[in-house]
């Protein structure tokens, strides 16, 4: 949960990343939606299942915004065999969460 709260990760090479992991398993591939409109993602998985004695309905809706310094041009997408949704991107000068300011003495 940490993760969606802060998705900049440092690579091992040093740069910043996004990464946020969601669990789409109930859903098949063809159900799930990602866009970007501006600094916002959002993942939308909608899943009907009828049969002639039951009916089963599940929905999945997530927005973020995207941090400072991520393109949303850049954002990749990849889905797992065991359904985990990872979502990418480079993260340009994004900060990481708070961060202390000095203040200068004059």
């Amino acid at each position: 949960m940490n993760r969606l709260r802060c998705p900049i990760v440092t690579k091992p090479d040093g740069s910043k990343a996004l990464e946020l992991q969601l669990d789409l398993s109930n859903y098949k591939p063809e159900e799930i939606n990602i866009k970007t409109a501006g600094k916002e993602l959002s993942v939308h998985a909608k899943h009907e299942e009828k049969t002639e004695n039951s009916s089963v309905y599940q929905e999945f809706t997530r927005k973020f915004t995207l941090p400072e310094g991520v393109n949303p041009e850049k954002v990749e997408s990849t889905l797992s065999k065991d359904g985990i949704l990872t979502i990418s991107g480079p993260a340009d000068n994004a900060l990481e969460g708070p961060k202390a300011i000095p203040i200068e003495h004059k």
